[in-house]
């Protein structure tokens, strides 16, 4: 290995000429990575499931005490409050560093939702967001130089919304009735990409003047090694290697119960009323509840119940929230070795194309029509889901993302393409 410190080879296939950004000397192997905030409370999250687990399972990274010689890396959403982190950030650097700036790489990472909400302490929208975003970026790059920061943000839209989209031409003024009456306005045929939100061309924006590659790079969510551990184990006990060859007695799943309370869910629920009527139009042996657990508690623990139903899953049918898009079931479902079908996302994780080893449903219909399609095509159904684990599993673990943001600004992960509209584009916002 010491043999290659001057050839560092990513994990994460970037074609016939991988370049590595120029402020990375490679001095020493591996590269020190220096993680902020800084906390001795119990480590759960992203910080959790991307920076420390890829940084400890990578052979190329190192976690260091030693805000000095390394590379921070610095998890946004656990400084504190999302209009108040520059401030922390900026203290923490004066009172670690002093005034030795040079050489210094930021890495911030942004899993925050961003939808247009407003909370109990504070409100905000998505553009005043980004214009704190612009203002810290600035602060920062004056201090270490626009090419060592690097900013990669989880939401690259606003205004997607579903809430009283799936309604008939004939319900006028659905907006003013209630949740529970909104449930007779949905439209099956309703097209999803209508409301998937307006694209923010940061390149465009003021910001790309003060982070490196002149953009805010798109952040995706990992595989959990915890899961996956969960599922190694699950399958050494069956005497087993590949979850590609089990016998699974459940032809959909969809883990969201029917009529669960949550004001970012209306989308979620329609599509588990969806699969649940397939029980009696196409004698479909169709799930919809939550396995294990839920929540905060979900996105930290993995429960057995889950790892078992999964692995009993021919298809695991995944949906994004109703204002924001991005989360950990995408990657769950697809290295349980079950089809995964998807609703629309602007921005598919690297590698992944409709068809080929994921499958995209545009509509209710449509995902009642494709679920009953692959129930009775066994064959393609598998090949499917085997190529989009084997695609989670070589480019999508939580190593494979922290080299790529270290030793690459995350330009192998940030250059998603549009889901397959064709002529229907969306709106980019300048």
């Amino acid at each position: 290995d010491m043999a290659n410190v001057f050839q560092y080879v990513p994990a994460v296939d970037q074609g016939e000429n991988p370049t590595v950004n120029s402020h990375f000397s490679f001095k020493r192997y591996p590269t020190n990575v220096f993680i902020y905030p800084r906390s001795d409370k119990a480590i759960k999250g992203e910080l959790r499931h991307l920076i420390h687990d890829g940084i400890a399972k990578s052979r190329y990274l190192n976690a260091t005490d030693d805000p000095m010689e390394s590379v921070w890396v610095v998890d946004l959403l656990r400084i504190g409050d999302s209009l108040l982190y520059c401030d922390s950030l900026l203290d923490s650097l004066r009172k670690l560093r002093g005034n030795r700036m040079d050489g210094l790489h930021l890495i911030l990472l942004d899993y925050s939702d961003i939808g247009d909400w407003s909370r109990d302490y504070y409100e905000y929208t998505y553009n005043t967001f980004d214009s704190y975003s612009t203002n810290c970026t600035k602060l920062l790059a004056a201090m270490i130089g626009a090419d060592n920061v690097t900013l990669s943000r989880r939401t690259h839209t606003y205004n997607r919304t579903y809430t009283c989209f799936f309604r008939d031409p004939e319900c006028h003024g659905c907006q003013f009735l209630s949740d529970e009456d909104l449930h007779y306005c949905y439209s099956d045929d309703a097209p999803f990409q209508e409301r998937l939100g307006d694209v923010f061309e940061f390149r465009k924006r003021n910001i790309s003047q003060y982070v490196s590659g002149g953009s805010v790079k798109k952040a995706f969510y990992p595989v959990r090694s915890d899961l996956l551990e969960k599922i190694n184990d699950a399958m050494s006990n069956r005497s087993l290697y590949d979850p590609i060859d089990l016998v699974r007695n459940i032809d959909v799943i969809h883990f969201w119960n029917v009529g669960e309370t949550d004001p970012y869910a209306n989308l979620r629920s329609r599509v588990s009323e969806a699969l649940l009527s397939l029980r009696s139009l196409a004698n479909i042996h169709a799930v919809a509840r939550k396995h294990g657990y839920s929540k905060n508690q979900g996105r930290n623990y993995v429960a057995d119940e889950y790892v078992t139903t999964l692995l009993s899953s021919k298809m695991v049918v995944v949906c994004q929230r109703d204002e924001w898009e991005g989360h950990y079931r995408l990657m769950e479902a697809l290295i349980s070795g079950a089809m995964v079908l998807t609703d629309p996302m602007v921005y598919l994780p690297s590698g992944f194309k409709n068809g080929k080893n994921i499958i995209v449903y545009h509509s209710i219909n449509d995902l009642k029509e494709k679920v009953i399609y692959f129930a009775s095509n066994d064959n393609l159904r598998i090949t499917i889901a085997q190529k989009g684990r084997e695609l989670a599993l070589s480019r999508h673990r939580s190593f494979h993302y922290m080299e790529d943001y270290v030793f690459n600004d995350g330009m192998a992960l940030s250059s998603p393409f549009l889901d397959d509209f064709g002529d229907l584009a969306l709106k980019v916002v300048y």
